[in-house]
């Protein structure tokens, strides 16, 4: 379980700020969405990152199961958590 933890925090390490990802929207709440970029850990996305428009709630614009391009915006290791930045990066197809 211990190496489980250490492979984990190893991949983490390698995901910076600005680097590009696609994740999997998992859940939407009003003011954020959660995603699964491929780690053990959600990343979440604000509102705020979703468009340089006004967006009322995060369900105007996404829904659970779609797929998005993100962007890293904030790496907190200690928390093993991404915040994401999905500003026109919605995957069509």
């Amino acid at each position: 379980m211990a190496e489980e933890m250490n492979n984990e925090l190893e991949g983490m390490k390698d995901l910076q700020v600005n680097d590009i990802v696609t994740g999997k929207v998992t859940k939407v709440e009003e003011k954020q969405a959660f995603v699964d970029a491929g780690y053990k850990v959600d990343g979440i996305v604000p509102i705020s990152e979703l468009s340089s428009l006004h967006v009322e709630k995060v369900s105007d614009v996404l829904n659970t199961g779609d797929e998005l391009d993100l962007k890293v915006s904030r790496s907190k290791m200690m928390s093993s958590s991404f915040l994401f930045a999905a500003r026109g990066r919605k995957r069509h197809g």
